[in-house]
């Protein structure tokens, strides 16, 4: 199920960010603006049983798929490098290139956006929480209101995704949706991918 909506403009977070030409300015980042095509998949050591395998340590970016399987309905996020390299302090340091592709019924939707490398690490330790006690939700939920996306895990196995991804942090276009048909037995991958993300990309400066 999807739906777009015109919303206002959202409230940026405050705190002062580095662009990708060097200016700063409070609540932003720069958009990416690669392309790249390769992918990597690397073993997910928390979980006995599951393995990933790991294809080429050199590939450019890595991928996280919510969903089963790209002609089902799925969000696509492509994290290919950071967007200030030189940068190694938390709040510059961990801003991602990660544009993110959704499929949903009839709608698709390309979204050029920034994640940042926490905001990926914390969806990833809430969704082994909820695995291991099969009940509560994990939330992924962007700085600039790129995405937000909800895994709830019922006590039946049965989970519900539900989210929202804009075009813009000022603009504001939304497409909200929903994924149906996943179970707890579809985590274990998701976070699989997301240790894959974690391992070449890993949160800086958090203490």
């Amino acid at each position: 199920m999807a739906e777009f909506e015109r919303v206002p403009v959202a409230q940026c977070v405050a705190g002062p960010l580095s662009l990708r030409d060097g200016s700063r300015q409070r609540g932003r980042s720069d958009r990416g603006e690669a392309r790249l095509v390769a992918g990597i998949e690397t073993p997910w050591q928390a979980w006995p049983g599951e393995c990933f395998s790991l294809e080429n340590d050199r590939m450019e970016h890595a991928e996280i798929v919510v969903g089963r399987g790209r002609n089902m309905d799925h969000v696509l996020i492509r994290v290919l490098g950071r967007m200030h390299p030189d940068c190694t302090d938390f709040w510059d340091g961990n801003w991602l290139t990660s544009p993110i592709h959704v499929r949903v019924g009839g709608f698709t939707a390309e979204v050029d956006a920034a994640l940042r490398a926490e905001e990926l690490h914390d969806f990833r330790v809430t969704l082994e929480r909820i695995y291991a006690e099969v009940r509560g939700s994990a939330t992924l939920s962007s700085l600039e209101h790129w995405i937000e996306l909800t895994v709830e895990c019922h006590p039946t196995g049965s989970l519900s995704i539900a989210g929202t991804v804009a075009d813009h942090p000022g603009m504001r276009n939304t497409l909200r949706f929903e994924i149906d048909g996943l179970d707890q037995t579809d985590i274990p991958e998701l976070v699989g991918a997301l240790v894959a993300v974690e391992k070449r990309f890993p949160v800086l400066g958090r203490e």
